[in-house]
């Protein structure tokens, strides 16, 4: 998160609660972590095409009694 006047935070969360991290060396690792996942994405178009033809898939193997 970019803050008013400069600061950036991050936060991190999971199954009992989350934490902001403000110290910048620790920040900076954080950044680079999301911009690499975030590198490694598919578009939002590609995205949504990937589910559409997934959702279909699941919905015809339905049909043959297997479980999900």
């Amino acid at each position: 998160m970019a803050l008013p006047g400069g600061m950036t935070l991050a936060y991190s969360e999971d199954l009992t609660g989350g934490r902001f991290i403000e110290r910048p060396e620790d920040v900076g690792h954080w950044v680079l972590c999301y911009e690499s996942i975030k590198s490694s994405a598919l578009s939002v178009r590609q995205s949504a095409d990937l589910l559409r033809r997934i959702m279909k898939e699941d919905h015809h193997g339905s049909d043959q009694g297997g479980m999900a």
